[in-house]
């Protein structure tokens, strides 16, 4: 075997082995439409009513200064409210709205945390996260209006 196909053949290898292990693509809440479990339903509204309270929670703990905007983790709950309200069956008519609801937090965040970045009060990262989830909120509106 020549050295060029041993090369070509480790690169392959590399590649394939890359592919097996790369983490698999995470479904986001803006997914296609899939038909609720049924016994799933009367759950989702429950986990609803959890998410409702810990969101108004959080606003209260912000808004007193109690918790900053990079650690209130609103976008992991909001990340679940689109989970359940999908996981209830929930139309075009409401993800939409709740998905714009979503884009104006995250486009919120990230002007806030461009302030804080002014002040050296937050970091380059904790900007590019904002960005990032802005994006992925716009990509998810889009992918459900498309829908």
């Amino acid at each position: 075997m020549s050295t060029l196909q041993r090369r070509v053949g480790l690169l392959i290898g590399v590649v394939a082995l890359a592919g097996a292990l790369a983490p698999a693509a995470q479904e986001p809440p803006g997914k296609a439409r899939t038909e609720p479990l049924a016994t799933n339903i009367p759950l989702a509204k429950e986990q609803l009513k959890i998410i409702d309270k810990a969101l108004a929670d959080l606003n209260d703990l912000y808004l007193r200064g109690e918790i900053d905007i990079v650690r209130a983790k609103f976008n992991s709950w909001q990340n679940r409210k689109l989970d359940a309200l999908r996981a209830t069956g929930a139309g075009k008519d409401i993800m939409v709205p709740a998905l714009e609801r979503y884009l104006d937090m995250m486009k919120t965040k990230e002007g806030i945390i461009k302030t804080l970045i002014e002040k050296d009060q937050a970091t380059e990262v904790q900007l590019l996260d904002a960005r990032y989830e802005r994006i992925e909120a716009e990509m998810w509106l889009n992918r459900e209006k498309a829908l």
